[in-house]
């Protein structure tokens, strides 16, 4: 069988991690080829990490997101925002030709989207709805973020695509029940049955005899306390929330760090450099930046945090702490008490805007050692036993090849 995987992204991150996941347990010896565009920063570590496994192709098609943002980012937020949508108009037809012709020439069985947080990208939208017109097999979409209801002036277009969507997709498959939820509550997929819930699935590296802590690469002392947070520096990820839980953190334990490891822009930077600088506690916050194959690199932290004042589709972060026994405090938000279970045994799950709550629970962690460990090895039992990769792999590979028998 010949499978398609085909991405739109414009960070390196989790949806990466997923795919390398997909591709590298996939149950069967058929052929995988990636289709992601030329310009997202994930690309090239896509190619070094499926070497052998699979064939990228990186592509030049238009995004909205990335043609407009030299032109517009020192306009208004409203104005930019209004732009992005009458450029996505203009933009559709032209991308809609191109993915045509990009699928035309490929031979293959099945077609699998990746997508962001639903609407998310355009092109992967279109993949599904092209592919279809084509005739070429079974498609399915993924999406690994919370659904939003359209509610402009520009929302009549993304009813339409829902609908042509919906008409050419035979299976639509979300990371988390609570994905799948907010999915159905898009006007045009109200009654839609085939909704499916995979989660992710990740493993680790065997660890080496002399692995190297994330501490020693972080040039902190040996018992200081590290705390770890990771994803992109978007508003929504909480780091304003978090600088703020460690001020109250380091007044009462001075020699605890906060590691803030994920890829951002310069305004996004100097906004947590900005408000760590106002607490005083900047010496106490580093900013790594993007720490490829974070997942075998965490090894020597103490605590993960999420505190995402969004609703997480998944928390991704999370199932990384568990399989390196860390502890996990997040917020209750989202996809999050699913990966993290019940509070209390795998970690922590605070209320949203409760910045004391959160600041206790990473004190008293740190004071209880015994039982931060206990929690950590709950953790990997739970992440083994509910998240590998073989399984998430193994479900696709059969709603393609259930899909592909029933045409």
């Amino acid at each position: 069988m010949r499978v398609i995987v085909f991405t739109e992204n414009s960070r390196l991150g989790g949806m990466d991690t997923f795919i390398i996941n997909l591709v590298r347990h996939w149950p069967t010896d058929d052929s995988l080829k990636i289709i992601v565009n030329y310009n997202h920063p994930g690309a090239i570590f896509l190619k070094n990490q499926l070497k052998g496994k699979a064939e990228i192709v990186m592509h030049q098609i238009p995004l909205n997101w990335s043609f407009l943002s030299i032109f517009i980012r020192y306009l208004p937020t409203f104005v930019q925002k209004v732009f992005r949508k009458i450029f996505k108009i203009i933009l559709l037809p032209y991308q809609y030709i191109a993915i045509k012709r990009l699928l035309a020439k490929l031979e293959a069985d099945a077609l699998v989207s990746v997508n962001g947080a639903y609407p998310g990208g355009e092109t992967c939208r279109i993949a599904n709805i092209v592919w279809r017109k084509l005739k070429k097999g079974c498609s399915i979409h993924s999406f690994h973020g919370e659904a939003e209801e359209e509610k402009n002036l520009f929302s009549y277009l993304g009813l339409f695509i829902d609908k042509k969507l919906i008409e050419t997709t035979d299976c639509f498959v979300s990371v988390s029940e609570f994905c799948s939820k907010t999915i159905l509550k898009r006007s045009k997929f109200k009654g839609v049955k085939d909704v499916k819930t995979i989660p992710n699935g990740i493993i680790l590296s065997p660890q080496k005899e002399t692995q190297i802590s994330l501490k020693e690469k972080l040039r902190l002392p040996k018992y200081s306390n590290l705390i770890v947070m990771v994803g992109n520096l978007s508003k929504g990820k909480g780091h304003s929330f978090m600088l703020k839980v460690m001020n109250n953190v380091i007044n009462e334990k001075e020699n605890t760090f906060l590691a803030i490891i994920g890829s951002g822009n310069k305004e996004e930077r100097n906004e947590i450099l900005r408000i760590s600088k106002m607490y005083g506690i900047d010496n106490n916050i580093i900013l790594t930046g993007e720490i490829e194959d974070i997942a075998n690199n965490l090894y020597g932290a103490d605590i993960l945090v999420v505190p995402s004042q969004i609703n997480e589709s998944f928390g991704l972060s999370a199932l990384e702490a568990m399989l390196n026994k860390i502890p996990v405090v997040a917020t209750n938000v989202g996809g999050l008490p699913e990966t993290i279970g019940k509070d209390g045994e795998c970690g922590y799950l605070i209320k949203q805007d409760d910045h004391l709550a959160f600041s206790e629970k990473i004190i008293y962690l740190i004071d209880n050692v015994v039982i931060s460990k206990k929690i950590g090895e709950n953790g990997l039992i739970r992440a083994n036993r509910l998240f590998a990769p073989k399984v998430m792999s193994q479900k696709y590979h059969d709603l393609i090849t259930k899909f592909s028998q029933e045409k």
